[in-house]
């Protein structure tokens, strides 16, 4: 392996190659890094990065008066992103009258990127209790 690369992502997709190559073909670079180019055999490695599928029960803080779960899942649509594409928000009923918001959404299987959308999704007025309902690679 060598040290002079200049490691590369496409999308969903990790490619390292050396800083001459990403100047001729104008690459967008965007910061995962990676070493995959061996340079005795120069072959040039793709790394595949997953897609991960998170569905979220968001329960309303017990400590909020009133909480609007319909305000809560507007917002948390409006989080989608090219990281974050927020698939479903669903207001469903709990107990008694109140109810939850359940939230799928894919993203890349990068380090830190669930607990990044929880803490954005925790930072939402009258979100309470944040739980991992089901996760899945696909």
């Amino acid at each position: 392996m060598c040290h002079w690369q200049k490691p590369v992502q496409l999308h969903s997709h990790a490619l390292a190659v050396p800083h001459q190559l990403v100047a001729a073909l104008d690459v967008e670079i965007k910061g995962y890094y990676t070493t995959a180019l061996r340079v005795d055999t120069k072959v040039l490695e793709v790394i595949w990065m997953g897609m991960v599928v998170m569905t979220y029960k968001i329960n309303p803080d017990s400590e909020v008066d009133n909480v609007d779960t319909d305000a809560i899942a507007t917002q948390i649509s409006g989080m989608a992103t090219e990281v974050y594409d927020v698939q479903k928000v669903e207001v469903k009923p709990l107990a008694f009258g109140l109810k939850f918001v359940q939230v799928h959404v894919t993203m890349n299987d990068g380090e830190g990127l669930a607990d990044a959308f929880e803490g954005q999704m925790s930072e939402i007025h009258g979100v309470g209790e944040i739980e991992v309902l089901s996760m899945g690679l696909i």
